[in-house]
């Protein structure tokens, strides 16, 4: 091998130990951020696999209001917290 084709070789294997690290630093920072977009890829599968019911959520959503459903939503939770409790 002529000197520059080593050296392309050795800066080469560097970079890719160098790339190794830095993708392990960014897996290890987005860990904790991983659960909940693994729930935003599970709730965004299950809207892709029920588009009828999708449609239809929405198409409630846009009768009601934001707020409305807002409001209900508020009052439910406790009483499903309450419910589910064991």
């Amino acid at each position: 091998m002529t000197p520059i084709l080593r050296e392309l070789e050795q800066r080469r294997a560097a970079l890719v130990v160098r790339s190794g690290v830095q993708r392990a630093c960014i897996a290890a920072r987005l860990a904790p951020a991983a659960r909940g977009l693994a729930a935003t890829d599970r709730f965004a599968a299950a809207l892709r696999a029920h588009p009828v019911m999708t449609g239809m959520a929405a198409s409630v959503l846009a009768l009601i209001g934001p707020r409305t459903l807002l409001r209900w939503a508020m009052r439910l939770v406790p009483v499903y917290a309450l419910l589910t409790r064991r």
